[in-house]
């Protein structure tokens, strides 16, 4: 069995620590086998940086992924789909570490790409759409924001169920931008049922960053009681 095979089975079993060990011996031989320019070293570099993050080490799997986003982006044509969704996973991790100036320019690579090859109304359009959002509230452009979610939220309303997480997710900005902009019933329409839905999304990160934006905007409302309830949550 290809060491790639038995490192996803550890992985999958939760035995990280040894599943990483492979990992890096895959990459060592693929380095000695192909040089540093190849899809299958950038693939087992992914990986990874997956492991890292997983195991909480979020600088490193970002170097990582910096490092594979980077061979594929010398190997594959520019619109190549596994660019934009390397640039994807590395602008949320970077919106995770703070950097949103490289989240941002992240997004755009991957907007220009998935608009271009799969077109403006895609889920994934959407969700890359979501994230910029996300960069928008952080940097606090509140109406930048509110408008890019409302897109996203248009296209992943006319593709998924109403209760569905990505959904969710887009609505969840839109809240917070309100609560930014001071409206903060409106916000609290938004954010409060989109925090339970959230809960549950399989996206590492989205559950407690609603609760931080429940925080805010009690905070910000004066409900110093809720805030904190909130803040105790993340």
């Amino acid at each position: 069995m290809a060491l790639s095979n038995v490192a996803w089975m550890l992985y999958s079993r939760g035995d990280i620590e040894e599943s990483e060990k492979l990992t890096r011996q895959a990459i060592a031989i693929q380095r000695e086998a192909v040089g540093e320019s190849h899809p299958n070293l950038a693939f087992f570099i992914g990986n990874l940086a997956a492991l890292l993050y997983d195991k909480g080490e979020s600088q490193a799997a970002i170097d990582a992924a910096r490092t594979a986003l980077d061979i594929q982006r010398k190997i594959l044509h520019a619109d190549h789909p596994q660019i934009a969704d390397g640039a994807a996973m590395l602008a949320y991790w970077s919106i995770q570490s703070g950097d949103y100036e490289a989240a941002e320019a992240l997004l755009d690579e991957c907007l220009a790409i998935r608009e271009k090859v799969v077109g403006a109304s895609h889920p994934d359009v959407a969700s890359a759409l979501t994230l910029k959002g996300t960069v928008q509230l952080e940097t606090g452009r509140y109406t930048e924001a509110l408008v890019t979610a409302q897109s996203a939220r248009e296209i992943l309303e006319a593709n998924f169920e109403a209760d569905h997480w990505r959904v969710a997710a887009a609505k969840n900005v839109q809240g917070a931008a309100l609560a930014g902009l001071g409206d903060y019933a409106e916000a609290e329409r938004l954010l409060l049922p989109t925090d339970k839905v959230l809960a549950e999304a399989p996206m590492p990160g989205v559950a407690q960053q609603s609760q931080a934006r429940l925080a805010f905007l009690y905070s910000a409302w004066g409900k110093d009681d809720l805030a904190q309830k909130y803040s105790t949550h993340q």
